[in-house]
């Protein structure tokens, strides 16, 4: 309807020519030099306008700055959207400097359009600026453009370059889609967003340069750019659905070693030029990502990778090897068929160790491995170890084993059970079993073990014969040296050491018969042998004396060393002992009785001393005053009690709690020790609790005595609460309840009510409130209204915070007891449903409906489309019903897509033909194609593409799963002529013996002259990659020590498929 209008306006303007203007308020559309403008005559502005749709002047047209109305210049500020849609006549045109942006479709479908300059000054470019102008050829955009809108330059076929400047941020959904004649691309680090479909189609493209400021490339991006061959990935990123779909020619990606934390669905689907990729880092991989690259020819999949989706690398025919360093399949989401069609040949690497986790087995009588994962076969690891002696002259080995080693470096396979024996030669025995660098690894003999890892060498150690030498002594003293192992006839060197106050005596043998008096003793060893040393104590004189005021009463004599002498002293009346002293003064001890441990002559003088007694004072509630608490015996004592506040004097007692006196000051003689109390009683007050109105008392009056803490309580009545407590006088005490205080006097308090005040929050979804928000006091009533200004809703219900119902009322009033949270509820009164089709025709069913009605929608063939329906699907693809027409019931706006088939023909060249010409199939069912040759005829493949001649698979039958709409439904069977000579294109070549070994940092190779070779470690880390320029190439490569495996592949002069030579594994050391 809108361009109904707008052409009739272009026509109407063709009639009123002889008029200059056409005055609107303040807005003036003039026509200046062929061009038509919009003068505004309030904001002194000019733009063109749509009416330029008709523009018949020069085809190269440069659009001015500035133009004269009446006698006045204005600046040309802008393009109106819409403004030369469909203009034929322009070939060129250049924006003038003034222009910042170029709107949605200003130049869409100007078909003879070929060059446009746009100036510095625009900063975006809108949707469908340059669609479908099929003869632009180039586009250079200038630096200042921050955007490109959605289909901007989509559909330019003749478009061969355009300029992403520095400082785009953003290029939009279909941007550059179906431009079939650009070449390449170069996206800016300063991209962040490219939209979906942006380059889809773009036949010619070769490169594309995609830099690190892009983050996700969308689904479709470049989808079916059949002759791009090279594109960078920026690290890091997320490659979406069919990003890379059906790019037949896609051979390289740079940088050969990037990060992609996920491949979408379909992501290089179809690729089947693509020679390798880089799944470092990834931890998802969709489905069918890499389904249909045929020319891969190896994968490593890293550990990172946490979910592979169903038929991830289905079809990928070319594979022979592939690297899995997930320890633990169980630890991915892994969906089915993820190697569908992969070659029989095809070899599975696993990590060493797990084999048990992905199922392998082997068959150790017939040496057959019978594990699969996944459909392929999975490579044997083979582990290396090496048993031997440390020194053959000492002991030899035996290995038994439930399989021979194989290889020349003893490599055996994962379980292998090993049985090694050590047998020393006289007069050596085993010790233990050790690796290379001397670390033990068992004492057993025999030692087992199954294989599950390389071991290295594992070699007997074995040492002499010896005799043990042991050493005992007497409490007395201590042996010094000679214990220990001695081989037979060797001399031993043994010695004793008494302790002081102690002599060496002799050594005795294990029976006790004498041996040797000498220290040290040295003797012949000739067999086990256990000596005994053996010691005597000296003897010391104890001499003792006292000062007067005390006797000596015991410890004088003689003593053996080390033996306790018990010296006592018996003091006078009044006198204690003060200390015992040597010879020269030193204190010893002040017990009495003193133990002395006697090492040598001594002479010990007993000090007396007359006795001082403590006095231990204590109180409570007071405090007591004396002049010391230290006193000599006999002496007089004086202590005064001094009671605290609110209390006075009561008693004193003794340590048991005993009364002494009443009496205050207190005297009393010291003839011990003595622990004295002085007692206080309290004084008591009155403390008297209230509660005014709303309210009512329930503890805290009565009698407390001094400093004691009082509890004043009350209840509030329902609705109301404490609002503070005052005393007697009026004065603010406390805001909360209980009241807790020390009563120091007598206390009146009285506590304090207010009502309640609660907050009532009211909110609604599809509409608003009109009253009832706010704050009430308990008890109060409330009235809530919500409406809504939206005409196709109307209200339904109000619930609580937790979606219960409350109320259908509006208004609804209720009594406010606590705070309230309300919400109000509006649901609509129609649903849409819309109705989407492909390859068919919807017939009925697509509209408004009232909710919970039925619906039912009914979709038809297009008559010799080749299309039939197969089911109804939501717009996610999700399955409905196959019933059509179609009846549901209608509760929210839905979207609903009829799916159309198509049917899949199939016909053959001459020398052969295919069991029907035609297959109806239904969706996931899977179709079966067979080719039978006649006598004298090779099949060769299937073909598929426009012109039948792209070979798709040599499979035969070839099985497809229909899940998704079919790039392909249109195959050809191949047949050529049986030659009887040669077969080159369906055997491995196994030509000349290949050999490969590795010395002295040279990688040897024989036989491999004019093919590529890879090298990876047998983790399947990729670690050598080049060509041998010879049959006989010496490469110098600095290998760690392991186990690598090289393969050898080439390509023929023919192209027609690439050829592999046999893996070979060798190992450095």
């Amino acid at each position: 309807m809108k361009r109904a209008i707008l052409l009739a306006g272009l026509c109407l303007s063709c009639m009123i020519q002889t008029t200059e203007a056409d005055v609107n308020d303040d807005l003036i559309m003039t026509k200046v030099d062929d061009l038509y403008y919009t003068i505004d005559l309030l904001h002194q502005t000019v733009i063109l306008n749509y009416y330029n749709q008709l523009y018949t002047g020069e085809p190269e047209l440069t659009i001015p700055s500035t133009i004269e109305y009446s006698s006045h210049t204005y600046n040309v500020t802008g393009i109106d959207k819409d403004a030369f849609w469909g203009n034929g006549t322009i070939t060129f045109v250049s924006i003038p400097e003034n222009i910042v942006s170029i709107e949605e479709h200003t130049f869409h479908r100007c078909k003879n359009l070929k060059t446009v300059s746009i100036p510095k000054g625009v900063t975006s470019i809108g949707e469908y600026a340059f669609s479908e102008c099929e003869s632009l050829t180039s586009a250079s955009i200038p630096d200042g453009v921050k955007s490109i809108g959605e289909y901007a330059f989509s559909g330019c076929e003749s478009l061969t370059f355009a300029r992403i400047p520095d400082g785009m941020k953003s290029i939009g959904k279909y941007a550059f889609s179906g431009c079939e004649s650009l070449k390449d691309i170069s996206i800016p680090e300063s991209v962040t967003s490219i939209g979906e479909y942006a380059f889809s189609g773009c036949k010619s493209l070769a490169f594309a340069i995609i830099s690190d400021g892009v983050k996700s490339i969308e689904k479709y991006t470049f989808y079916q750019c059949e002759s791009l061959t090279f594109v960078t990935i920026p690290s890091y990123s997320i490659i979406g659905e069919a990003a890379f779909a059906e790019c037949t020619a896609l051979k390289e990606i740079q940088p050969a070693l990037f990060f992609v934390d996920s491949f979408g669905d379909m992501a290089f689907r179809g690729c089947k030029s693509l020679l390798s990729i880089s799944l470092s880092g990834a931890t998802s991989i969709g489905k069918e990502a890499f389904a249909m690259c045929s020319s891969l020819f190896t994968i490593s999949i890293p550990f990172t990778v946490a979910k592979i989706g169903q038929r991830a690398f289905a079809e990928c025919g070319g594979i022979s090897h592939i690297y899995l360093e997930q320890k633990n399949p169980a630890a991915c989401s892994i969906g089915s068929d993820i190697f569908y069609g992969v070659s029989d040949d095809c070899l599975l690497y696993i990590p060493e160790g797990s084999e048990e986790r992905y199922g392998w087995a082997y068959d150790y009588i017939k040496d057959v491995t019978l594990g699969r994962w996944q459909g392929v076969t999975i490579a044997t690891n083979s582990y290396f170890i090496d048993p031997g002696s440390k020194d053959s002259t000492q002991g030899t080995i035996t290995v038994e084993m439930n399989q021979k080693p194989f290889g020349p470096y003893n490599e055996v396979i994962y379980g292998t059970s090993v049985s090694l024996t050590a047998y020393p030669v006289y007069p050596y025995r085993f010790e233990k079993w050790e690796a290379s660098n001397g670390v033990t690894i068992s004492t057993a003999n025999p030692y087992k073990f199954a294989v599950k890892e390389d071991r290295g060498s594992i070699l007997a150690s074995f040492v002499l014969i010896n005799f043990s030498v042991s050493l005992f002594a007497d409490k007395n003293g201590s042996i010094m040296s000679g214990k220990g192992k001695y081989e037979y006839g060797n001399r031993a060197r043994v010695e004793a050491e008494a302790a002081v106050g102690y002599h060496f005596v002799k050594w005795t043998d294990a029976k006790g018969d004498s041996l040797s008096a000498n220290n040290p003793y040295i003797f012949v060893v000739t067999s086990d042998t256990a000596l005994h040393a053996h010691f005597a104590a000296d003897s010391f004189k104890v001499s003792l004396s006292a000062d007067n005021n005390g006797t000596i009463t015991s410890g004088e004599g003689m003593y053996s060393y080390n033996a306790k002498a018990r010296l006592e002293v018996e003091p006078e009346s009044g006198y204690h002992l003060a200390k015992w002293t040597n010879a020269q003064g030193d204190s010893l001890s002040a017990s009495n009785p003193y133990l002395l441990t006697v090492k040598r002559d001594t002479a010990v003088k007993a000090h007396l001393a007359l006795n001082s007694y403590r006095l231990s004072l204590s109180a409570k509630n007071g405090s007591i005053n004396t002049d010391t608490n230290r006193y000599a015996h006999g002496a007089e004592a004086i202590v005064t009690a001094v009671a605290d506040a609110g209390y006075y004097f009561a008693s004193w007692t003794n340590a048991k709690g005993e009364i002494l006196s009443n009496t205050n000051p207190y005297t009393f003689v010291m003839m011990e020790t003595t622990s004295v109390t002085a007692n206080f009683t309290a004084s008591g007050y009155e403390v008297k609790v209230y509660a005014g109105d709303n309210g009512r008392y329930r503890s805290g009056s009565g009698r407390y005595a001094y400093n004691t803490m009082a509890e004043a309580r009350v209840t509030p009545e329902d609705g109301y609460h404490i609002l503070k407590w005052t005393n007697a006088q009026g004065d603010s005490l406390f805001g909360y309840n209980p009241y807790t205080f020390a009563v120091t006097e007598d206390t009146e308090v009285w506590a304090h009510f207010a009502i309640n005040s609660y907050r009532v929050e009211l909110t609604a979804d599809n509409g608003s409130i009109e009253s009832g928000n706010g704050s009430y006091t308990h008890g109060a009533e409330v009235q809530a209204l919500a409406v809504t200004d939206k005409t196709d809703y109307r209200f339904e219900k109000w619930t609580d915070i937790n979606g219960n119902g409350i109320s259908t009322e509006n208004p609804y009033t209720f009594i406010v007891t606590g705070n309230t949270k309300i919400r109000a509820h509006f649901t609509k009164r129609y649903s849409q449903v819309n109705l989407t089709v492909e390859n068919g025709r919807i017939k009925s069913g697509g509209g408004p409906y009232t909710y919970n009605t039925e619906a039912t929608v009914e979709a038809e063939p297009i008559a010799g489309s080749g299309y039939y329906f197969v089911r109804w699907t939501t717009e996610r693809g999700d399955s409905l019903s196959s019933d059509n027409p179609y009846t549901f019931v209608v509760t929210e706006d839905v979207t609903i897509h009829a799916l159309f088939w198509p049917f899949i023909t199939v016909d053959a060249t001459e020398g052969g033909h295919t069991t029907e010409w035609y297959y109806d199939y239904d969706y996931k069912v899977q179709a079966e194609l067979t080719a039978t040759a006649d006598s004298g005829y090779l099949f060769t493949g299937w073909m598929a593409g426009d012109s039948l001649n792209t070979f798709v698979s040599a499979d035969n039958p070839l099985l497809l799963t229909l899940t998704q709409l079919p790039a392909t439904t249109a195959y050809r069977a191949a047949f050529e002529k049986e030659d009887k000579g040669t077969n080159a294109r369906h055997t491995t070549v196994r030509d000349a013996a290949v050999k490969v070994w590795y010395a002295d940092g040279i990688l040897n190779l024989v036989n491999l002259g004019g093919y590529s070779v890879t090298v990876t470690a047998i983790s399947g880390r990729k670690v050598l990659s080049f060509r041998p320029g010879s049959d006989n190439e010496q490469y110098p490569a600095a290998l760690p020590a392991g186990v690598y495996i090289l393969t050898p592949f080439h390509f023929p002069a023919e192209k027609k498929l690439l050829l592999f030579k046999e893996s070979q594994k060798f190992v450095v050391r």
